[in-house]
């Protein structure tokens, strides 16, 4: 993407999602900032324990300074007391900003670390900050174990984002959420997808005989979808078809099998980038689960799941399972982009995958509805829309 030259120097990224980590975070900032100016952004990450690494993510163009390991070991220690790290994440944050002359510091959420060492850097240099909620934080806390980011977040949520030269949320739900509870306005910034991603050629037909193909793709958590999957795991054997799911998660079977993600019909895998929108591709349906019994439903009606940026482009059929009122499954239902089946009875979703799967039409259209919002988030076009909105906010 071209654009005009700046006086200063880049735009600082603060992200502990970033590429080529995998994880949602990491993929919104690799589709966002790998459509931006060449040289125009630098960014300050970290590398997260027991998360996996992609090494074909690099953004090759964006300079990458990562932050020393936390000096907290055991694990459960770490998650305690996580935020005290936000002193060495704002050190070398500042660090890097004067390095390059940085114009402004771009903070993304969630990691408290990094949202508040990125503020507290901003405020010490006197740059515009701006803060990218992936999810929301104070409600992210609300109901686990972890007390000093409860503590954190009650403390600083407001006095943080209300800093900000400009707030940017995910979806219009997100928005709203923000404008009730603390009268903060925000742009919704779309995930954005890829121009070679926007650019694969159609799927091909799939081979008749087999049995049909499921597919799923991402974490596995309590929060997001631990007890839709349980759901379909169920439903594959209520199913007329003969179906299999295929789960492409960070997670051994073993442990989906004691979440009640298991059976013959779950094949369990993790694998890179391309292989899993290879399965996608030749895949039957797409499933999109989102918890039900949510420890932060907030989230399930907020959030816009990372995932749905490669089942756009897929070329098969989306089905959403989960709560009508979740931001998925309502933008589903008013874009066309998805089926949504949003009772969490393993029956009636048997039912809704049967139905889809012998509606040779209706797949037709969800995938003629998913490409076209695909075109509509293409990256270079969101990056130009960023550009736009944060010179009203220099």
């Amino acid at each position: 993407m071209e654009g005009p030259p700046r006086e200063r120097g880049p735009l600082l990224v603060a992200a502990a999602g970033f590429p080529p980590t995998v994880s949602g975070s990491a993929v919104l900032n690799r589709n966002l900032w790998g459509a931006w100016p060449a040289g125009d952004v630098t960014a300050v990450s970290f590398r997260l324990p027991g998360v996996p690494i992609d090494p074909a993510l690099t953004l090759g163009g964006v300079p990458l300074r990562l932050v020393e390991p936390w000096p907290f070991r055991h694990p459960r220690v770490a998650a305690q007391l996580d935020p005290l790290a936000a002193g060495r994440v704002a050190r070398v944050v500042r660090e890097v900003a004067r390095r390059v002359h940085a114009r402004a510091i771009w903070a993304s959420w969630p990691n408290t670390p990094f949202l508040l060492g990125a503020w507290r850097a901003a405020r010490e240099l006197g740059l515009p900050l701006y803060v990218h909620l992936h999810d929301t934080w104070r409600e992210a806390y609300a109901a686990r174990p972890l007390y000093l980011e409860r503590l954190a977040a009650w403390r600083y949520e407001g006095r943080v984002l209300g800093d900000a030269r400009r707030l940017f949320t995910v979806t219009d739900a997100a928005r709203e959420h923000y404008l009730r509870k603390l009268g903060l306005d925000s742009t919704v910034l779309p995930h954005a997808v890829p121009e070679a991603d926007l650019g694969r050629p159609p799927s091909p037909q799939r081979a008749a005989g087999g049995p049909r193909v499921l597919h799923f793709a991402g974490h596995v958590y309590r929060s997001m979808n631990t007890d839709a999957l349980a759901t379909l795991a169920r439903a594959l054997a209520r199913c007329r078809h003969d179906v299999v799911l295929h789960c492409y998660a960070p997670a051994s079977a073993d442990q989906l099998a004691a979440a009640g993600i298991g059976g013959e019909r779950v094949r369990v895998r993790f694998a890179p980038r391309d292989e899993v929108m290879a399965d996608q591709a030749a895949a039957d349906l797409l499933v999109l689960p989102l918890a039900f019994r949510s420890t932060n439903p907030l989230e399930i009606r907020t959030v816009f799941p990372t995932k749905l940026l490669e089942y756009f482009v897929s070329g098969r059929p989306i089905l959403v399972h989960g709560p009508a009122e979740s931001w998925s499954a309502r933008d589903a239902r008013a874009k066309g982009w998805g089926e949504v089946a949003d009772v969490p009875d393993a029956g009636a979703l048997a039912a809704a995958i049967d139905a889809l799967l012998d509606d040779a039409p209706r797949q037709e259209r969800l995938v003629s509805a998913a490409r076209a919002e695909a075109r509509r988030r293409a990256a270079p076009e969101v990056a130009r829309a960023l550009r736009a909105e944060l010179d009203r906010y220099p």
